[in-house]
Order: structure tokens, then sequence, then C-alpha cells
């Protein structure tokens, strides 16, 4: 009759183990956001859309002019836009409407 002798622990695995348990218990902790500052202390400017910048249009996106002069683009899942006969994109209208047809 053969028995199995366990093999002790070395050093290496209880090493490993360790990190392993103290690594999943800084993973699980939650996250803090920090706010980010200015160089000057300032507090941050609200930024708003200004304006859309049509040539910036796609049939998946529109892009915008904010007003501290930058661009932001969006990008949709569905045709916001539509190309017409002339190759300009114009806005798409995905509105539902009753049907007099029924």
């Amino acid at each position: 009759v053969f028995m199995k002798t366990k093999k002790p622990k070395t050093q290496g695995a209880k090493i490993l183990s360790l990190l392993l348990a103290v690594t999943l218990a800084f993973v699980s902790l939650p996250q803090i956001a920090l706010p980010v500052s200015s160089a000057e202390g300032d507090l941050p400017r609200a930024v708003l859309i200004s304006a859309e910048y049509e040539p910036g249009r796609g049939e998946y996106e529109k892009h915008f002019l904010l007003n501290d002069g930058s661009f932001i683009a969006v990008s949709y899942a569905d045709a916001v836009h539509y190309e017409d006969c002339d190759g300009k994109w114009r806005e798409a209208d995905n509105r539902l409407a009753v049907d007099g047809n029924t």
C-alpha cells in the first residue's frame, strides 16, 4: 500500500500566495476620482456646445464647436444624416409618425 505524503510548502509559494491575496484586496477597493485643477489654480470653466460644425458631418457622426474654441465629435449607432443629391449631409428625421393608410 502506497501512502501519499504531503510536500511541505516552500517559502516561494507562501510569498506568492500572500502577494496574490494583497493584490486581490487592493483591486477590490473602490476607486476615487480626484478633480484636476489648472496650473493657475482656477476652477475649470463649463464647456458648452456653441454650434454644430456642418462640414464635419457624416452618416453616423456630428462634430460640434465648443465655446472654448475646441471641437468634439459624437458617433451614433444609428444614422443621423443622409446624403442628398447635391452631396450634402442633411439631418435625418428618425421620428415615428402615424400613417393614415392603415
